[in-house]
């Protein structure tokens, strides 16, 4: 177990398809109408571009991180990295992996956290940052059944996956 690495994971099924989420999560722009979490993210969608992200903590607070796109897979995968001041101090490396599943498609979404900060972190980051992911992937799906003309019900179906804890790696 490294004291220094933990990652987070949450996962849910939309009755939806992998172009149709894809198309919500690489609309920067719309982010602040449904994202609870990431109320802004600048810069274009391709491999190698810096973006610039606001993050909204569960207390409100809002942080910004500059980060490097690693993975524009369409309409597979979207992997960004971001860091804390200097290397070894905070890295983040976040996925969001879209599996079709029957008529609909499984969103992934995932995060291995490294650095010096993780053990005076480890607490917090997998109690409310693990809630926040789940709260994307619902808003997500919110947004994509919204979308599709599916919204009369507030709460679209969507199927959240227990997954086992966070993990220090």
């Amino acid at each position: 177990m490294n004291p220094f690495a933990c990652t987070l994971h949450a996962e849910l099924d939309v009755d939806a398809s992998a172009e149709e989420v894809w198309a919500v999560l690489v609309d920067h722009a719309a982010y602040p109408r449904w994202n609870p979490v990431v109320v802004r993210v600048r810069g274009e969608l391709r491999v190698g571009a810096r973006a610039v992200e606001t993050v909204r903590t569960d207390r409100g607070r809002e942080l910004t991180f500059r980060s490097r796109v690693l993975v524009v897979d369409r309409p597979h995968e979207l992997v960004r990295r971001g860091r804390l001041l200097l290397p070894g101090v905070f890295t983040g490396v976040h996925r969001y992996r879209l599996d079709a599943r029957g008529g609909g498609v499984r969103v992934v979404q995932s995060e291995r956290l490294t650095g010096v900060l993780v053990p005076f972190l480890r607490r917090r980051l997998t109690t409310q940052s693990q809630a926040q992911f789940r709260a994307v992937n619902a808003a997500l799906a919110r947004r994509v059944a919204e979308l599709r003309g599916a919204a009369t019900d507030p709460e679209p179906h969507v199927e959240q996956r227990a997954v086992p804890a966070p993990r220090a790696e």
